[in-house]
């Protein structure tokens, strides 16, 4: 188990669960479960810096915010893109990638 070190109040057991349920699925969680783990993580760490921020065009004018950026726990690194839609109720969808430098596969 990795300890926590980062952020004042950061749950070690919570991140490690979210390293488990990433590597049952493929290192990747997208939508509403990627959201989720973004939430953790927001939670228990500071992003780096250089965080990419800007609006992309999804087709028929639909126009959505997104951040792209990386948190880093130990050996692992979480890339996460994050995206808001919608003006008066934001709705959040989310990917999260997760990288291991120590991993040897």
């Amino acid at each position: 188990m990795v300890e926590c070190n980062v952020k004042k109040g950061c749950d070690a057991q919570e991140l490690n669960d979210v390293v488990k349920t990433l590597r049952a699925n493929g290192d990747r969680l997208t939508g509403e479960d990627g959201g989720r783990v973004i939430d953790i993580l927001s939670i228990n760490l500071k992003p780096l810096k250089g965080v990419e921020c800007g609006l992309i065009n999804h087709g028929m004018g639909q126009l959505n915010y997104l951040c792209v950026f990386v948190y880093v726990w130990g050996d692992y690194k979480f890339v996460v893109q994050n995206q808001v839609s919608g003006e008066t109720n934001p709705i959040w969808y989310g990917t999260v990638d997760l990288y291991n430098n120590g991993d040897p596969r």
